[in-house]
């Protein structure tokens, strides 16, 4: 099987160092979770396509599982 962007997911609380870089340039499916490094409003700092933004990263994957 293999995986192309649009089936890859990342789930991370750093708008940043986890869901910005390689996977935005990927174009892969970004969760972000407002959890740890999150800070209110960090989700208007960067591009938002394929930005998905949940309170746990629970929430996150249970949505990703939902999509598949």
């Amino acid at each position: 099987m293999e995986n192309t962007p649009e089936h890859v997911a990342i789930i991370g609380d750093d708008v940043n160092n986890d869901l910005g870089g390689g996977a935005l340039e990927l174009g892969l499916h970004r969760y972000l979770v407002r959890t740890g490094k999150y800070r209110p409003g960090d989700e208007e700092k960067v591009e938002s396509d394929k930005l998905h933004v949940f309170d746990s990263v629970v929430n996150a994957i249970e949505n990703v599982l939902l999509l598949k």
